[in-house]
């Protein structure tokens, strides 16, 4: 049956797929999120910015029955996805769906668990309303296309409000004309744009995505109404947000998003990850801190935008400078490492003198993760790659074992490893737990 696009969103919240319908590759890419985005929703709690919000909202906050990661215990679940989507973002560390342009996660993660833990859902419902809350971010992505993000919009707040609120009505259980309802709320507090990039505003609007959707969906659960068609009307998001392609018709179906996830093994913006992976291949070919007298690196115009910071000046902004990001890898400073971001790491005067000599080209037709890199030696010789980033991991075991390696890097340090084992155990078998609320269990 062809549906509009208000229709395909409230389906997606109103009758999400089991997880157990869905091929087990999907379902596990899920699982790998999970481990992935508490590992950076762990570490980040103990950033001084996350310290900055939780003690600005705990002082004014009633009491609830949610999580909050480095906070308080017993918060309502509105505070506790903002304060746990900051705690998540604030690394730049969590997963990405290039596809969307969305770090779908980010968002409909924190919301979704905050709802379960009030409501004492279980794993099993849990696991099929986040995966419904990735789809929907990552079909609205999809529309968005590059005009969306090329606009200057931060699709993953924009687009994270709505995906929150879809996972959040599924947890609730809210039917179709409550879902539509929701989708009006989510749309009202839809926002960000990429100006912010570079300071904590960036990771602040995106857990703002993930509060909004457990606003949008309670208030629909409490009776307010909505257009059926909001989604479909002049002057809404695809209009207002640049979307690329109209919103049209279409089926509901598995999108299966989660297959089109990446996660982030350099703890800085996705877009210099090619770069970065590029160096280390012409690192073993014989490039070396001391012997090139030029390094050229071609990043698709809209990721040097993003991505190009020429002088960094604090750990944030760090995150989006790929010429000072390769030079500290030219360095041997390993950029998987949280300690590697620092204020005083920008403000490096050997670093900065190394990064002056690698420019940073935009070339048409390179798509968001790709890059040409070209070397030229101080003998002569001249080095070139081509790396592409885009492409999630085929291999199930060999990710498994990366993101394990990096949730034990991440939270041992912050909780301690024998508990850090038993969440990451618990987090692989959520399906297993009757009460989401037993699967933090290690950290009470």
């Amino acid at each position: 049956m062809s549906v509009s696009l208000t229709a395909r969103i409230a389906r997606l919240a109103s009758h999400p797929t089991d997880h157990r319908d869905f091929p087990p590759d999907v379902v596990l890419r899920a699982k790998h999120s999970l481990v992935d985005w508490f590992a950076c929703a762990l570490a980040g709690s103990v950033h001084e910015d996350s310290r900055r919000l939780r003690a600005h909202l705990e002082s004014s906050n009633t009491q609830g029955s949610c999580t909050v990661l480095g906070g308080q215990q017993g918060t309502p679940p509105s505070a506790a996805a903002l304060m746990n989507g900051f705690s998540g973002h604030v690394l730049d560390y969590d997963d990405v769906n290039l596809q969307a342009n969305v770090h779908a996660t980010a968002a409909v993660l924190p919301a979704t668990w905050a709802l379960a833990e009030a409501r004492k859902i279980s794993g099993s419902r849990l696991l099929d309303a986040f995966i419904a809350g990735i789809d929907a971010t990552c079909l609205l992505g999809r529309l968005g296309g590059a005009r969306h993000y090329s606009a200057g919009w931060h699709a993953s707040s924009v687009l994270g409000a709505l995906g929150s609120g879809v996972a959040c009505s599924a947890i609730l259980g809210c039917d179709a004309p409550t879902a539509s309802a929701m989708v009006n709320l989510a749309l009202a507090q839809a926002s960000g744009v990429q100006a912010v990039f570079g300071t904590p505003a960036k990771p602040f609007q995106v857990a703002r995505g993930a509060e909004a959707g457990v606003h949008a969906a309670m208030l629909a659960e409490a009776g307010f109404a909505g257009h059926t068609d909001v989604l479909d009307r002049p002057r809404s998001l695809p209009e207002l947000f640049s979307f690329e392609a109209p919103p049209g018709e279409g089926t509901v179906e598995a999108e299966f998003s989660l297959r089109n996830t990446l996660l982030k093994f350099h703890a800085s913006c996705f877009g210099t990850h090619a770069p970065l992976e590029a160096v280390r291949e012409l690192q073993q070919r014989g490039l070396t801190a001391d012997n090139f007298d030029s390094l050229e690196i071609a990043l698709a115009p809209h990721t040097a935008n993003v991505c190009s910071i020429d002088v960094p000046v604090s750990a944030s902004e760090l995150k989006f400078s790929v010429a000072h990001l390769c030079a500290m890898r030219l360095a041997g400073i390993e950029t998987g490492g949280l300690e590697a971001y620092s204020d005083a790491a920008a403000a490096d005067s050997g670093l900065r003198a190394m990064a002056r000599k690698i420019k940073v080209l935009t070339m048409e037709g390179l798509q968001t993760a790709e890059t040409d890199v070209h070397a030229a030696l101080s003998d002569g010789r001249k080095l070139s790659c081509h790396v592409d980033m885009g492409v999630a991991e085929p291999d199930l075991h060999k990710q498994a074992a990366r993101v394990e390696t990096k949730f034990n890097a991440l939270a041992s340090p912050v909780v301690g490893a024998l508990q850090a084992e038993c969440l990451l155990k618990a987090l692989l078998k959520i399906e297993e737990a009757s009460d989401v609320r037993d699967v933090l269990s290690a950290l009470r």
